[in-house]
């Protein structure tokens, strides 16, 4: 299985970087729908002539983002919340 967004990531990094960290991916899956990955990676280096492995980790973020859209949504409200009744209270005095 092959995903587009992800085909650069070896090929950008330097021959001497070893790690990734953090690299987002979104992705919409036929069975699972739209889901946000989060990608961690580390070159290992296994004994004298023996190949290099890459150890990758996946963590689907999607739950994540979604609380995280939701709590910086009820934050401006309140923003606006607190802002309207400041106004209200300096117009009655």
């Amino acid at each position: 299985m092959e995903y587009p967004k992800t085909a650069g990531i070896a090929g950008n990094n330097s021959p001497q970087k070893t790690t990734f960290d953090n690299y987002e991916v979104e992705h919409d899956f036929a069975s699972i729908g739209k889901r946000i990955m989060l990608l961690n990676a580390r070159q290992i280096q296994r004994g004298a002539g023996k190949k290099r492995i890459i150890l990758l980790a996946i963590e689907d973020i999607t739950e994540r983002r979604e609380i995280e859209k939701g709590l910086e949504k009820a934050h401006e409200e309140l923003k606006t919340l607190a802002a309207e009744l400041k106004s209200a209270a300096t117009d009655q005095i």
